[in-house]
């Protein structure tokens, strides 16, 4: 899958997006596991065949063969896709994904400081403009 995968089938919600054409799974790999804990970003192996990534609304609990993970960085491009979009996955070094983490939290934390100051300025715009108007 890191060379990209066919579009999206329509079966994208809050709980999952299910990604591509099915994947072929060896015979070791048909058995069901133990339930174990999952997160969002999750990329697991149905018996289907086609790969469902773990969306904000996903279960805590899964049975299936995770595959991959999407990086925390990248869960809100995840919940973004829609039906027909292609999907491309990277190897990323958990140092690399922790940049990446914190470098979006910065870049949010200053569109929010901006948000705040451009309101506070409109709101005090709003104050004044009856006192001109008397």
């Amino acid at each position: 899958m890191a060379g990209g995968s066919p579009p999206l089938p329509p079966a994208t919600h809050l709980v999952w997006v299910t990604l591509g054409r099915p994947v072929d799974r060896s015979a070791s790999s048909r058995a069901e596991l133990r339930s174990h804990g999952v997160l969002p970003g999750a990329v697991q192996l149905p018996p289907g065949g086609h790969p469902v990534a773990l969306a904000a609304g996903c279960q805590t609990t899964g049975g299936y063969p995770v595959i991959l993970h999407v990086i925390a960085a990248d869960l809100p491009r995840l919940g973004q896709l829609r039906p027909g979009d292609g999907t491309r996955f990277l190897r990323v070094e958990l140092e690399e994904a922790q940049r990446l983490l914190l470098r979006q939290q910065r870049e949010l934390d200053r569109l929010e400081a901006a948000l705040r100051l451009r309101t506070e300025r409109f709101l005090q715009e709003q104050r004044r403009a009856p006192a001109a108007d008397s």
